[in-house]
This record gives C-alpha cells, structure tokens and sequence, in this order.
C-alpha cells in the first residue's frame, strides 16, 4: 500500500510538497522531516483515512510523536 505525505511550505510563494511513500515507516520519517524543516499542515494519507503526523503515529502503538 502506498501512502501520500503532504505539507505546506512555511516561506511564502514556496507552495506545497506532496510525496508518496511504500510503506508506513518511511512516510512517518518523512512527515517528521518536514516538520523538522518547519513545514506546516503536514498529512499523511492511506488506509482510506487522513491522518495528522500524530494520528499516524499511535498506528504504530507509539504515541510520543
């Protein structure tokens, strides 16, 4: 199953970012990396859902994200 990661830049006129991800850790790194970079309403789409970084986490049984 894919998973889409998307973000919103937090510099004006940058844009958005969206990329998609093969499995569930690697679109977690990723989501966590662009909040890193200051990246603002960060999601993470799959399993028919829309998840918050946050949300996406507690998928894992790890809640301290």
């Amino acid at each position: 199953m894919a998973f889409i990661v998307q973000a919103k830049s937090c510099l004006p006129g940058e844009g958005s970012f969206t990329v998609t991800k093969g499995t569930r850790k690697d679109a977690l790194e990723t989501a966590l990396g662009l909040l890193a970079q200051g990246m603002t309403g960060v999601i993470i789409i799959g399993d028919n859902r829309i998840y918050t970084t946050q949300e996406f986490a507690k998928t894992f049984g790890d809640e301290d994200f």
